[in-house]
């Protein structure tokens, strides 16, 4: 990467960037309504633009920037999506944006003009993010939030009529307590 240099970075000063995000993320999605905090995400993850915070793009781009793998951004994306999701699951009038912020992610164009700024190398993040299980399984989720899965009949498809397979089909090896709250609630309904 020519323009945009990525340096190694000391794994603490990573840690307390990812902090930061996360944590700014769950303040939004505690005091901000759910289509501000859409916007924020939009905005921030989506376009990589800064929201208004600037410790927090300061922090996105120092991740950005640095020579983490994209296994290593994959886990911390999906982290900042689920700490959306689950307060969003818990509230249903905000179950229906799920659905619509994984939408975010669809026909997203690398936008590589040459020129690799940190909102382009992020998107390319993002777009190789969308190759993975964790957004397979956040693809998911969101069929199982509209309850309206595609025609084909695949698992991943019909997953909203077995609850008992949720955790095996919606959650990773990895994932954390945080991220199996929600689906303990949707096994009870």
């Amino acid at each position: 990467m020519n323009g945009l240099s990525r340096k190694p970075v000391d794994r603490q000063q990573i840690q307390q960037a990812e902090q930061t995000i996360y944590d700014y993320l769950l303040e939004s999605v505690q005091r901000q309504s759910p289509e501000q905090v859409l916007d924020i995400f939009r905005r921030l993850f989506i376009e990589g633009r800064s929201t208004g915070e600037a410790p927090v793009y300061f922090a996105l781009e120092k991740i950005v920037k640095s020579r983490g793998t994209q296994e290593h951004f994959n886990f911390f994306f999906n982290r900042c999506c689920y700490i959306i999701i689950n307060r969003w699951q818990m509230q249903p009038n905000s179950q229906l944006l799920i659905p619509e912020m994984i939408r975010l992610f669809e026909n997203l164009s690398p936008g590589f003009n040459g020129y690799p700024t940190t909102a382009n190398v992020l998107r390319q993040l993002v777009i190789n993010f969308t190759k993975d299980e964790q957004y397979l399984k956040l693809q998911r989720l969101g069929r199982v939030m509209i309850g309206k899965p595609n025609s084909a009949s695949s698992v991943g498809n019909l997953i909203h009529r077995y609850p008992y397979l949720y955790d095996h089909c919606l959650l990773g090896d990895n994932s954390s307590s945080e991220d199996q709250k929600p689906f303990s609630a949707l096994k009870l309904s």
